[in-house]
């Protein structure tokens, strides 16, 4: 059966300029995270809805096709 979907581990920063896929920061305990940069504060789930977006436009999908599934307010 093929795969329904594809878990990233990700960690923003809020307030970041522009919107953009920083790269891969390895965390201490030796977890790889996709860092992503967005312009917007981290108040009311406005930086998980940029990072959704910003996220969604790098794969040329549509933000609908992208979810936070865990850690919406929580740092990895």
């Amino acid at each position: 059966r093929p795969a329904e979907g594809l878990s990233v581990r990700m960690r923003a920063t809020p307030r970041g300029g522009r919107a953009a896929i920083a790269g891969i920061e390895h965390l201490a305990d030796g977890r790889a995270v996709l860092r992503i940069r967005v312009r917007a504060a981290a108040a009311e789930g406005a930086a998980n809805e940029a990072l959704r977006r910003c996220l969604a436009a790098s794969l040329g999908r549509p933000p609908s096709a992208v979810s936070i599934a865990s850690g919406a307010s929580a740092r990895v």
